[in-house]
């Protein structure tokens, strides 16, 4: 399994890491975790896993715990789990430089150049939440004006295609779909970052 480090999804690392353990004991459970991390309920870690439940500060550190996540790795966790979970630009700008932070320290690990291509800028990370809030089609200058502070209509779209190109298996199924925003494709698939794969 790839280590967090190159990981910019917390919930992917979460059902690798799960998939990673049961390939090599076919007796783990999320009951098993559960009780690891000291929390009581079985379902805690499916509904992490799928987006129905949120991380706290207090369940972040007993995730670490059942993980056996440790000094670096847990620290370069907590912190992507605080970035997928920021809800203003402020925030995750903060969370994106403590995740740099951490990855400097740890020498040893290389980050993929598409990784990098995703997190060398604040905005992509934004782009994609905002792309998944309506059909944009191609109104570049409507998703720039969504960010603040503002970029432009040509980083948008370099975003978005970014998000594309690292998605890779995403197919274009109706194409121009007259829309009020514009004219729109229908993919799909829902855009996500980059994973470790």
């Amino acid at each position: 399994m790839a280590s967090v480090f190159e990981y910019s999804d917390y919930r992917q690392y979460l059902r690798d890491y799960y998939d990673a353990m049961k390939a090599r004991n076919a007796a783990l459970s999320y009951r098993y975790l559960s009780q690891k991390a000291g929390i009581n309920s079985s379902a805690f870690f499916p509904q992490v896993m799928e987006g129905a439940r949120n991380l706290t500060k207090q369940s972040l550190l007993k995730v670490c715990k059942a993980l056996d996540l440790q000094g670096p790795e847990a620290e370069f966790f907590e912190n992507l789990v605080f970035f997928n979970q920021a809800r203003t630009v402020d925030e995750k700008n903060l969370f994106f430089d403590r995740l740099v932070a951490v990855q400097s320290k740890a020498r040893d690990v290389q980050v993929p150049p598409d990784r990098f291509d995703y997190f060398a800028q604040w905005w992509p990370p934004v782009v994609r939440e905002v792309a998944t809030m309506r059909p944009w089609g191609n109104d570049w200058e409507g998703i720039a004006a969504m960010l603040h502070p503002s970029i432009t209509p040509e980083q948008a779209r370099d975003s978005v295609e970014l998000l594309v190109k690292l998605n890779g298996t995403v197919q274009v199924t109706v194409v121009d779909i007259q829309a009020k925003n514009g004219v729109i494709h229908v993919i799909d698939a829902v855009l996500l970052p980059p994973t470790s794969k």
